[in-house]
């Protein structure tokens, strides 16, 4: 599969059923947001801080890039 934008959360965000927004921003409960719009290399930066991540084995595809 393919992923545009990946967040984690220090709170549980759905209890259910959900719509995912079309692109996540950070806020006060973000750990972390990798919006994985850089398109090449091997890591991704940190939209809400400096936890930036090394992707090992990943491919970048123009469907998901900088979108």
């Amino acid at each position: 599969g393919l992923i545009d934008d990946f967040r984690v959360s220090s709170t549980a965000r759905y209890s259910g059923d959900f719509t995912p927004e079309s692109k996540l921003e950070a806020d006060s409960d973000t750990a972390l947001l990798l919006n994985l719009g850089e398109g090449s290399g091997e890591s991704a930066a940190d939209s809400a801080g400096e936890n930036h991540a090394t992707l090992n084995g990943a491919s970048w595809v123009e469907e998901c890039a900088g979108d």
